[in-house]
C-alpha cells in the first residue's frame, strides 16, 4: 500500500521537522507500507530548513516550492493536482503547522 501525505506549508519548518519524524517512526512499525510526504511549500521564506528532511530513510520526500505565497487552500490544490497526475493510491491531507 502507498500512503503520500500531503503538507502545505508557509513557514513551518519546526513543526514540519516534528511531524516528518513522528511518520518516520510510524513507518518503521508498518514495513507493508510506503510513505510518501509531499511538502508544498507556500514560497516560505525558511525553507533552507527543509534540507534537513533529506535524513530520513523509511519515507520518500517531495518539496515543491511555490513561486509566490497562494494561501492555504491553494497549496493543498496543487499538491492534489500533482497526486492526481502521479497516480496516488491514498491520500492524506496533514496541516503543517502542529496546530490542528
Amino acid at each position: 500500500m502507498n500512503i503520500t501525505i500531503l503538507i502545505p506549508v508557509y513557514n513551518d519548518s519546526e513543526s514540519l521537522i516534528q511531524i516528518t519524524e513522528r511518520i518516520e517512526l510510524i513507518a518503521q512499525n508498518n514495513r507493508n507500507i510506503i510513505f510518501t510526504i509531499l511538502i508544498v511549500d507556500d514560497d516560505s521564506s525558511d525553507s533552507h530548513n527543509y534540507s534537513i528532511l533529506k535524513n530520513h530513510k523509511l519515507i520518500k520526500i517531495i518539496h515543491i516550492k511555490l513561486k509566490f505565497n497562494m494561501g492555504h487552500q491553494y497549496s493543498i490544490y496543487v499538491g492534489m493536482l500533482f497526486c492526481h497526475y502521479n497516480n496516488t493510491e491514498y491520500l492524506v491531507i496533514m496541516d503543517g503547522d502542529g496546530e490542528d
